[in-house]
């Protein structure tokens, strides 16, 4: 796939195919254009133009397909795919049409939800075998997975880190002992 190819496509087929409109392809361009050099002072001049240079960077955030198998496609060296993403990616944060806001403006924009929808998933882990204790450590998953999904104005998740989860285990180990006493209490 080379620019020539790529301006062959029709405009739905480029978004498909790249992941951004044409005329933001054609603005990251722009943005890049005064960066470019292409006859460097020392070396060997570049074997991509520019906007090939976009379009691997492209090519790269879309498919994460490895810079191998990128670089067979292109006929370049992996290491040279990886310089060109980098370079790409670094040259369009400093050109600031292309920076995402900060994350104090991200918190700023949501406000407090309005909605919260908590969706748990129970996956069942193989039992102790029988008079085994139940160790709860850092390494060890504990009886079940628990993902919560806060919807709000946008969509994000919270997962449980272990410790939160070996402190619920504690409290249901409590819980389990304190039924068990209960119910020999009874008898």
């Amino acid at each position: 796939m080379n620019t020539t190819i790529a301006q062959t496509l029709t405009d739905k087929q480029f978004k498909r195919r790249f992941g951004v409109q044409r005329e933001t392809f054609n603005g990251m361009v722009k943005a890049l254009q005064p960066e470019w050099r292409a006859a460097p002072k020392p070396g060997a001049y570049p074997k991509l133009a520019l906007s090939d240079r976009i379009l691997v960077t492209l090519e790269y955030w879309r498919e994460y397909r490895t810079y191998f198998h990128i670089s067979t496609n292109w006929g370049i060296s992996e290491s040279t795919v990886c310089r060109i993403v980098h370079w790409v990616e670094n040259k369009l944060m400093q050109s600031g049409r292309f920076r995402l806001p900060g994350k104090q403006q991200l918190v700023r924009g949501f406000g407090s939800p309005s909605v919260v929808i908590g969706d748990v998933i129970e996956t069942r882990i193989e039992r102790p075998k029988r008079r085994q204790q139940i160790k709860l450590n850092a390494t060890s998953t504990n009886c079940c997975n628990l993902y919560l999904r806060l919807l709000s104005n946008s969509s994000g998740v919270v997962c449980l880190t272990k410790r939160i989860l070996q402190v619920l285990m504690k409290v249901l180990e409590l819980l389990r002992s304190l039924l068990m006493v209960i119910s020999k209490s009874r008898n």
